[in-house]
């Protein structure tokens, strides 16, 4: 894990170090352990380093190779085999650092080098001599890059904040920006919040020649090649196979290793398997980290609650749970952190997590994000698919996984419409009567801001009738991306990085391989992965969170509380030309009971404004309007 920046003027001015290396302390939290800085001429770059891999303590200082400067924020997970195709003795390999791999793969494939490279990544090629530049992230975007060229300068790094610390020139919010997430604080918005500062996206290279940027994807779910159908049990095995995989590379630490559980199947598995391969090991996992709250008269076990199944758990698998500690005052909280910076993720249940893991001293922190996605697929689009095969058997029986019983009409006419119907019409009729497209939420923006030209009624992502194709697409719409770029910036201060063994690239690839009814194995919602856990999980392992869900809208209570105090107390009497205040105080001092129907939707709504609110004042305060 490493903090990374770079600058290049691209008609040869010297860089100014002092004002470089100023900018370059922005990244520092990202780092820690060892810092490397590299200037010459009109080319300079920076990096903070901390420590995660073995191999990390070999990274060396910066410097230009065979006419290359790499900078990278990267742990490779597949340095076996890329030493084999690099001709790389086993010898050598042990004290090669994955920066120095990153760049013989450069010099061996060139920009198709991130096609063979798996693991977490972000990093910048740079050539002096030429002035070019190839920027790349990883396939899933576990690791942050942006780029931003102001005139005849071209900046990148991972933090937003080193960019515009650099105050030769004026950085701007932007308001369109501000104005697609306030309409829908669900969905990840299109670009960063400030005008001319980009992200690489997932999958991505950035390309800076002569003077020129472009940009294109290297991997795209939707391309992977279905393989031909097997036997179900040889899929079962290629697909533990393949997840023992994933966890081994992201246990491959000297350093103490977490996991978030919360009694779910993907967070549980993976917590599990990390348990079970770091013992083999003659190791243990630190912790494992649950939002759930304690079992308290508060909050008495209720059903078949995840948290006495995580109690279980810990007792088979020797592994310490730590429950959910979340309150009002974190989500509080949340409403002044930056998120011009930080992105917009607003799970303020995490903040807890991160004070523990630093507290703890963990390195990696395992997370199961991802697994809703590919791993543990729920099928969307499988009963269509299934009909329209004339196999009604196979439709019978994933019906079922939706209700007990399919006699109902209302039941029939809901499961026709979502599961059927409505992914089989054109585009944009299917867009304008997604539910996806707004969320149903009571937005807070400003008249000035509904003002703007903007695309409201884009074709949201299309969920059809091939469960394959749709796994791609919930890879592919970015909240993967949003949540894991904010969870970084947020892990970096407390000294760890979050890791995604349910997101790997093989795993991801194998999984798209397969053919629907493999994927939904004996035809029911996490088939595969229930198949594939078996040996490590119960049966009725589930993410049924009752109690935690219960804490959440009492969190929510409790904020909105507060939030409504503040109203009255004059902390939201400033105008602000983004938000419609008089509406958003009208709404933020008169909180909703909990069991309205829209209580959900409009305290996000009011949340949403008020962070609009305090990004505003920072923006007033630094000259970014």
């Amino acid at each position: 894990m490493s903090g990374i920046f770079g600058r290049v003027e691209l008609d040869g001015r010297p860089i100014d170090p002092t004002r470089f290396l100023s900018a370059a302390d922005c990244v520092r939290p990202f780092g820690g352990d060892n810092t490397s800085t590299w200037i010459d001429g009109p080319t300079a770059a920076a990096r903070h380093l901390l420590e995660i891999g073995a191999q990390s303590r070999f990274e060396s200082a910066l410097e230009v190779k065979n006419e290359l400067l790499v900078v990278a924020d990267a742990i490779l997970d597949n340095r076996g085999e890329l030493a084999r195709s690099l001709c790389i003795s086993e010898t050598d390999l042990k004290s090669l650092a994955d920066t120095e791999l990153i760049r013989l793969s450069y010099e061996r494939w060139g920009e198709r080098c991130a096609q063979r490279l798996v693991g977490d990544f972000a990093f910048a090629v740079v050539s002096p001599r030429t002035g070019h530049i190839r920027l790349f992230r990883d396939h899933i975007g576990s690791r942050p890059l942006f780029w931003a060229q102001r005139q005849q300068t071209f900046l990148f790094s991972s933090s937003i904040g080193a960019l515009v610390s650099n105050s030769e020139w004026r950085w701007r919010i932007s308001s369109s920006v501000i104005a697609e997430y306030l309409l829908c604080p669900f969905v990840p918005v299109s670009r960063p919040f400030f005008e001319d500062v980009h992200a690489v996206p997932p999958g991505g290279m950035v390309a800076m020649t002569a003077g020129q940027v472009t940009s294109e994807l290297w991997w795209r779910p939707h391309d992977i090649a279905r393989a031909p159908p097997v036997r179900a049990q040889h899929v079962v095995e290629a697909s533990r196979c393949a997840l023992d995989q994933a966890v081994a590379a992201r246990c491959d630490t000297p350093y103490p290793v977490a996991a978030h559980c919360s009694g779910g199947l993907d967070s549980t598995g993976v917590t599990a398997v990390a348990a079970k391969l770091l013992r083999a090991e003659g190791r243990s996992l630190q912790k494992a980290y649950a939002w759930s709250p304690p079992i308290s008269d508060a909050y008495p076990t209720r059903g078949n609650d995840e948290r006495v199944r995580l109690e279980t758990f810990s007792t088979q698998q020797q592994v310490v749970v730590e429950f959910g500690l979340a309150d009002a005052q974190h989500n509080i909280a949340l409403l002044h952190r930056p998120m011009e910076f930080e992105g917009e993720a607003d799970l303020s249940d995490e903040i807890p997590t991160l004070e523990a893991a630093g507290r703890d001293r963990v390195r990696v922190l395992l997370s199961g994000w991802g697994g809703d996605e590919a791993f543990s697929a729920h099928g969307f689009g499988y009963l269509g698919y299934t009909l329209l095969r004339g196999r009604l058997r196979s439709a019978r029986d994933f019906g079922h996984s939706f209700t007990r019983s399919l006699k109902n009409p209302r039941t029939l006419m809901r499961l026709f419409w979502h599961q059927i119907l409505h992914p089989m019409l054109p585009d944009p009729l299917y867009s304008l009567l997604s539910p996806h497209r707004n969320g149903g939420v009571q937005s807070y923006i400003s008249p000035y801001l509904s003002a703007y030209p903007l695309n409201r009624w884009s074709p949201v992502a299309k969920f059809g009738l091939d469960p394959r194709q749709n796994v791609a697409t919930h890879l592919s719409v970015g909240h993967l991306a949003m949540r894991m770029c904010s969870w970084a910036a947020w892990a970096a201060p407390h000294r760890f990085q979050y890791r995604y063994p349910l997101t790997d690239k093989r795993l991801l690839e194998f999984l798209l391989s397969l053919p629907a009814d493999q994927l939904l194995l004996d035809n029911r919602p996490r088939g595969l992965a229930r198949a594939t856990l078996a040996d490590c999980l119960p049966t009725d392992a589930s993410k049924n969170d009752v109690a935690n869900e219960a804490l959440r809208m009492a969190v929510r209570d409790a904020s909105w509380r507060i939030l409504a105090e503040r109203v009255r107390q004059g902390h939201y009497s400033k105008e602000c030309p983004w938000v419609d205040m008089r509406a958003f105080r009208s709404a933020a001092a008169h909180p909703l009971q909990s069991a309205t129907p829209s209580y959900v939707s409009t305290f996000s709504s009011v949340f949403a404004a008020a962070r609009v609110f305090h990004l505003f004042e920072r923006a007033d305060q630094h000259g970014w309007l």
